[in-house]
């Protein structure tokens, strides 16, 4: 397994970010260079984590989830790989306002 960082820009698309709240997507800066299937781990860095569906739930840090890749720059995540194989329970990602 191969150990990197890639980093997105936590604000909403419609602010110039990374976060689609209305697709669930996560655009990074620059080309992922991930495949479909990849676990991948977030690190918060000691920021304010994303927030995810309703309520206060967020991305944990440290966690490990899948990634589905919608491009070179754009991935979905899910909680495990048994979701992401049946394209179930993709994450929700919101914005805490």
């Amino acid at each position: 397994m191969r150990k990197r960082d890639i980093f997105f820009d936590a604000r909403s698309t419609t602010d110039g970010g990374g976060i689609s709240t209305t697709t669930s997507q996560l655009t990074f800066i620059e080309n992922h260079n991930l495949q479909s299937g990849d676990e991948i781990v977030y690190k918060n860095l000691s920021n304010e984590s994303v927030s995810i569906g309703l309520g206060l739930s967020s991305l944990i840090d440290n966690a490990t989830y899948i990634a589905k890749v919608d491009n070179d720059t754009t991935i979905k995540l899910f909680n495990t790989l048994q979701d992401y194989t049946l394209g179930i329970n993709t994450i929700l990602l919101e914005l805490l306002l």
